[in-house]
């Protein structure tokens, strides 16, 4: 997004022209408050909010996407609501002058606080245009890798024999679908919780829901449903009858998709361990700390689902190893 043009009027020396409303306001509060807004905007650094002008540069394309995005996001709670704050406190003062005395020049001050307000809260708006730039990356990337996948795969036999369909759980390895029941993260209430618990998103000062954290949520939801889909993929997938190596590939692919659900970018890498990292950048260690004290209970919740994530991380390297060491016999 281009930066927003700051209003003239939003300056004080356009209010210092204006004498005799400040004789009869009988202060300079106005003059003041236009003082902090315009250093405010000077000092955000609007180009980060422009993903036009951070091209991501590298092979991981997605990867520069989310740290742009980051960066946005970390530029959004240091400098933008602190602007955002102070045109409210600038606003609420217009608005309590309007009241004593009437003058076109607040009424134009007025507008110009709501129209130059409203440009920088479409900063909001622009993290989609970030977001949806990194999924279709994401994409973009899992398809190479499938297709890299592909050409690794064992390729059919010329034997007829070693083609006729079996039944994949056969092929794979019955221990491997037998596994597949001990994954539990996905079903657990502790975890759903996590992903809906709004107190979790609090920062410790002012009680407001820090936008990161609110993200962090989301992506866990996606997450779950995602390994859920992929999960009742492979269990079909078990049951069918397919040419060995045909099987082989279907399993790999779709074990691939439960794997990203579970870990990059799915629920502990891109939900939970990214919660932990944007908490701390937020609100910094003493703030997360003062966080654990005030929310015992959400502290405790958001623990014990690390340590059911620990224990699913095993089973799932466990299993991640009997799908690819499967082959054709």
């Amino acid at each position: 997004m281009a930066t927003p043009q700051y209003p003239a009027i939003l300056t004080e020396a356009d209010w210092k022209k204006n004498k005799s409303l400040k004789t009869t306001v009988g202060h300079d509060t106005i003059g003041k408050q236009l003082g902090l807004v315009a250093v405010a905007h000077k000092g955000t650094l609007w180009q980060l909010f422009d993903l036009q002008k951070m091209p991501p540069t590298g092979k991981d394309k997605a990867g520069d996407i989310q740290a742009a995005l980051g960066r946005a996001q970390a530029e959004y709670d240091k400098n933008l609501k602190l602007l955002l704050g102070r045109l409210k406190v600038l606003e609420d003062e217009v608005k309590k002058q309007q009241g004593k005395a009437k003058s076109d020049y607040l009424t134009r001050l007025a507008a110009a606080i709501t129209q130059y307000g409203a440009q920088v809260q479409l900063v909001q708006a622009e993290f989609k245009s970030f977001e949806a730039a990194r999924d279709a990356a994401q994409l973009a990337q899992g398809q190479e890798d499938e297709g890299d996948e592909d050409e690794a795969d064992e390729p059919e036999s010329l034997d007829p024999e070693k083609n006729k369909p079996v039944l994949v759980k056969d092929v794979i390895g019955r221990q491997f679908f037998a596994d597949l029941e001990k994954i539990t993260f996905y079903r657990d209430d502790d975890v759903r919780r996590w992903t809906e618990d709004t107190s979790l998103l609090l920062s410790p000062k002012d009680k407001r829901p820090i936008n990161e954290l609110k993200d962090a949520q989301e992506k866990g939801a996606k997450a779950l449903l995602a390994f859920v889909a992929a999960l009742a993929e492979l269990r079909s997938l078990g049951e069918a009858s397919l040419p060995p190596a045909q099987g082989i590939k279907k399993t790999k692919l779709a074990w691939k998709k439960a794997r990203a659900a579970f870990d990059k970018p799915g629920f502990k890498s891109g939900a939970y361990n990214f919660y932990e990292r944007k908490q701390i950048e937020a609100i910094g260690q003493a703030g997360v700390d003062d966080w654990n004290r005030q929310n015992s209970a959400q502290a405790q919740l958001h623990r014990k689902v690390g340590d059911i994530l620990s224990e699913n991380h095993k089973i799932i390297s466990n299993l991640e190893r009997l799908v690819f060491k499967a082959q054709v016999k």
